[in-house]
């Protein structure tokens, strides 16, 4: 999750791909774009930590954080409001179906929740997530491949299946004990899911079963996969590290044949989180992340499909995730409020 439309016609904008999940890729590229080239700051009123953000146009965008915020701008981050504050928890992921319907998962409580809105994000309604275990309190990441079906993860390797547009949930046990932070649809049954100790699983029947594969990362606690992007069923990125460790090695990993092998990929920010990556086209990207204990940010781009990384200016504090309007606007979010606009 979780989207992204690549086609410079507003019509077509918002016809066809702008309201699927963020994190599901676009079958048909437009390469004719240069991309981003300059990230300026937008005006949101808090110093919360903003988890994620959601764009629905090239005006309206949602902004969701750690301390039960949410916030929703009508003008492209010139002002925003802070709505819907009430039912608690923390929130993590945020996807939108169309203009109206959008999901938000996190709890911090047990169970672990996502919450719906069908009018735009003025009201939310919560749903508690099943769960195997007492312990599990906090659902991470949220994608929807279609309007209906959608999927989120949460702690000790659970995923979550809904087939009627949230209404009902189902949990699926993926054989791994590790929190999984982040999940990815190429279409309705194909999905990726990645978290703590670098775990990352594969599922081709719509979340039943999930095979664990190999990247070469280690297994260590400081270190997660914190974003997946697929550009199509064989090619895919991932990206992670420590948000908290400046010592802990940073990394994009590439793969050309569905998650079989992977590729480390060369950057500049080896000591920097890596929390968030996606792929406009064939050749441009964007990764972005930075240290929280350092407070600085960090935005990567490239233009030849990751082999070769630059770091594109930003005065921010770490950033966490990221929406793609179209090739040339997007949204960054992330620690202290931080809200940054790409264009």
């Amino acid at each position: 999750m979780k989207v992204f439309s690549k086609s410079f016609l507003i019509g077509i904008l918002i016809s066809s791909a702008l309201f699927s999940c963020k994190k599901a890729s676009d079958p048909e590229p437009d390469i004719s774009s240069e991309g981003i080239t300059t990230w300026t700051s937008s005006n949101l009123p808090t110093t919360d930590t903003l988890s994620d953000v959601f764009a629905t146009s090239l005006t309206t965008v949602y902004a969701t954080g750690l301390s039960s915020t949410f916030y929703k701008s009508n003008d492209g981050g010139v002002t925003w409001n802070q709505i819907d504050a009430t039912h608690g928890g923390y929130r993590y992921g945020l996807c939108f179906t169309d203009a109206n319907t959008g999901y938000i998962s996190g709890g911090n409580s047990y169970p672990a929740r996502v919450w719906k809105t069908t009018d735009a994000g003025a009201t939310w309604e919560g749903e508690a997530m099943p769960v195997a275990s007492y312990s599990h309190y906090t659902a991470y990441d949220i994608c929807f491949p279609t309007k209906s079906t959608g999927y989120s993860v949460g702690e000790s390797g659970e995923t979550y299946k809904t087939t009627d547009a949230g209404a009902n949930w189902t949990l699926n046990v993926t054989g791994t004990s590790d929190y999984l932070c982040s999940i990815f649809f190429n279409e309705v049954n194909t999905g990726y899911a990645g978290g703590w100790g670098n775990a990352l699983l594969k599922t081709t029947n719509g979340g039943t079963t999930w095979t664990t594969l190999t990247t070469g990362l280690p297994s260590t606690f400081q270190s997660r996969i914190q974003s997946i992007y697929f550009l199509n069923a064989t090619t895919g990125y991932i990206t992670g590290g420590d948000p908290y460790n400046t010592n802990a090695n940073s990394f994009i990993m590439k793969t050309t044949d569905g998650g079989s092998t992977w590729t480390n990929l060369v950057h500049p920010a080896t000591q920097n989180n890596l929390s968030d990556i996606y792929f406009t086209d064939a050749n441009i990207g964007y990764c972005i992340g930075g240290s929280v204990s350092a407070n600085t940010s960090t935005i990567l781009k490239t233009t030849d499909g990751g082999s070769n990384w630059t770091e594109q200016p930003s005065s921010a504090h770490c950033l966490n995730k990221m929406h793609f309007v179209d090739d040339m606007h997007a949204y960054c979010v992330g620690y202290s409020g931080t809200v940054l606009k790409g264009n």
